[in-house]
């Protein structure tokens, strides 16, 4: 991330962040806290971060999969995207097109990541069943409200543990970077993580299901922006050999995410946030500086 040879990044500023998790025990095997920040002893690890949205990322672990866990939701639950406001207030929700598509099914819902169904979906779940599930899948749930369902205050860790529990088939891992220490005298200290059940295998199944169509739809919301990474297939190639990311960094604040299954991967970079996977699960996420 301190070349150009696999992102052209615009400047020296632009940053970038990422986490590379094991989605089958949650072992932390990489992660960069950020590019070209000089010689410095205690930086700030981007990584790690969790002051910044993690924008429509949001959607699938507080909005669908829990409607899909408790109220036994199909892919092809109808979903009205018409005009929304914010409960007691004149706040009007949009979406990126200032546009309503009338009634839609969850999956169109999610692929094109529209935001009043996800809001709507979300006051049908309840914030009680939402925070719970994101507690499970550990999210910080204070302070939440209605809004947080189309943006977490999230960090790349924290995504890539969460979504790793998608690609695992609903067991989440806490995320760990020691796996054991050895003392002198022989005494050794597990801290491996021995995860935990948090949703139904059909759940992670359907969000996994759904989150495929996000990139190879016409219509999905990150077919545009993941198009770059298509091209420099072969530079992403050695990109993920490198526990890198490739970032398309033309977006501002968006996350994309997908999922395969062997390691769980998650960038940030100042300006966009994008989460991919591939038994790996990988997220980036981007941002000015």
């Amino acid at each position: 991330v301190n070349t150009d040879y696999y992102v052209a990044f615009p400047n020296d500023t632009m940053q970038v962040a990422t986490t590379v998790v094991d989605p089958n025990n949650g072992k932390v095997i990489a992660q960069i806290g950020g590019r070209k920040t000089g010689d410095v002893t205690y930086g700030l690890n981007r990584a790690v971060q969790t002051d910044r949205s993690s924008g429509s990322t949001a959607k699938p672990v507080m909005d669908y999969a829990p409607a899909i866990e408790y109220l036994d939701w199909a892919t092809y639950h109808a979903l009205k995207d018409t005009k929304f406001y914010y409960p007691g207030t004149s706040t009007q929700l949009y979406d990126f097109d200032n546009r309503y598509k009338g009634t839609i099914t969850m999956r169109q819902a999610l692929i094109e990541s529209r935001n009043v169904p996800a809001i709507r979906a979300l006051q049908a779940v309840g914030m009680t069943k939402a925070k719970s599930f994101l507690s499970n899948l550990g999210y910080s749930t204070k302070g939440l409200s209605l809004q947080n369902g189309i943006g977490l205050p999230a960090s790349t860790l924290q995504n890539a543990a969460a979504y790793a529990a998608f690609a695992n088939g609903g067991t989440y891992y806490e995320p760990t970077y020691i796996d054991k220490i050895e003392t002198a005298d022989g005494q050794v200290n597990d801290y491996s993580s021995s995860g935990k059940r948090v949703m139904q295998s059909s759940t992670a199944y359907m969000i996994t299901d759904m989150l495929k169509q996000v990139i190879t739809s016409s219509n999905g919301s990150g077919t545009a922006a993941i198009f770059l990474v298509y091209i420099k297939l072969v530079k992403l190639v050695q990109l993920l050999i490198h526990l890198m990311s490739v970032v398309n960094s033309h977006l501002m604040q968006q996350w994309i995410l997908g999922s395969m299954d062997i390691l769980n991967i998650t960038p940030f970079l100042s300006g966009s946030d994008m989460i991919t996977s591939m038994n790996l699960v990988i997220m980036f996420r981007i941002t000015p500086s």
